[in-house]
């Protein structure tokens, strides 16, 4: 009898907690739209943290005298997956980061937020692109979706465009 009893209770309260928690599941991440206005990577050593690579929207891209092999002065900045892998073996953090308007922390006056991004999602985006990150968790993202000011908006996650064309044609 009392094992019955005990399943009982055990059972509502699952149900409660379940019902308790199932509305914050919405609110567990933050979806923004808006423009990358520099990407970044910064390393960690036993000395500190510091930046390797800098590119920016109207800026000449800086690259640290020990990385100028690694990266090019023009054209999209891209990490490989073997260069990932090298980073992550010399350094003993590496973080893949740009700075998006409307990231939660900016002010909303024209400041950028710090948005922290996985290597793939990192290359998929420029500065100057417009991006739709998905914030999980304070500035831990990932790109939903990239447009630049030359193409049709993309669905990362389908590789479809996400804007119709207006059906006329100017040739």
């Amino acid at each position: 009898m009392r094992r019955r009893a005990a399943l009982r209770a055990l059972g509502a309260t699952a149900a409660l907690a379940t019902t308790a928690t199932s509305g914050c599941l919405s609110t567990l991440g933050v979806t923004q739209s808006g423009l990358v206005r520099a990407k970044y990577i910064t390393v960690e050593t036993a000395n500190g943290r510091g930046r390797i690579v800098y590119d920016a929207v109207d800026e000449a891209r800086t690259i640290a005298r020990g990385h100028r092999d690694d990266f090019e002065f023009d054209g999209p900045l891209i990490v490989s997956q073997p260069l990932g892998e090298a980073l992550s073996r010399q350094y003993e953090a590496v973080d893949y980061l740009v700075q998006h308007d409307c990231a939660p922390e900016a002010t909303g006056d024209g400041d950028c937020g710090e948005a922290d991004l996985t290597r793939g999602d990192f290359n998929s985006v420029r500065p100057g692109d417009t991006a739709e990150l998905f914030y999980r968790t304070g500035d831990v993202a990932r790109v939903l979706g990239v447009s630049r000011p030359d193409e049709t908006p993309t669905d990362l996650r389908t590789g479809t465009p996400t804007a119709a064309g207006n059906g006329t044609d100017s040739s």
